[in-house]
């Protein structure tokens, strides 16, 4: 599936990085964050399009669909974390089951949330997680 795309353009500090296939989903993500003045840093459709592109953004937070074209969501955590180690990551996915949501926390993963998403909610997760990485960095600078 094609992804639509929204590239940084040179460096992209902060906002949110979308790992999602379904360009339905890519829609209502960039509009839904568009919509509440939440900075988008990127959106991709796979995980190699995510991988490649990690290493040139500094997302404050990730948004991971589990189900990529090129694999899982777990797949690419590691890689995703070498490049944003600071990035809370959120899976949003309608597949996730009580082993999966074990290994994706176990890997650092912040929250869980199902499919169909709850724009109200993921907002305020949002907001909450962007002014915890702003605060953290401003203490550590």
């Amino acid at each position: 599936m094609q992804s639509r795309r929204k590239q940084p353009e040179g460096n992209c500090e902060g906002g949110v990085f979308v790992i999602e296939d379904s360009e339905v989903m890519q829609r209502r993500y960039q509009a839904v964050l568009e919509q509440n003045r939440i900075g988008i840093c990127a959106i991709v459709g796979s995980g190699r399009e995510a991988v490649l592109l990690a290493p040139r953004i500094s997302p404050d937070v990730i948004i991971l669909d589990h189900e990529l074209p090129d694999g899982t969501g777990l797949h690419i955590i590691a890689a995703l974390r070498s490049f944003c180690p600071e990035a809370s990551i959120v899976v949003i996915s309608g597949v996730i089951t009580a082993s999966l949501a074990q290994q994706y926390l176990a890997q650092g993963v912040c929250r869980l949330m199902g499919k169909p998403i709850n724009e109200a909610e993921l907002v305020h997760l949002l907001r909450g997680m962007l002014v915890s990485q702003r605060q953290s960095v401003a203490t550590a600078g």
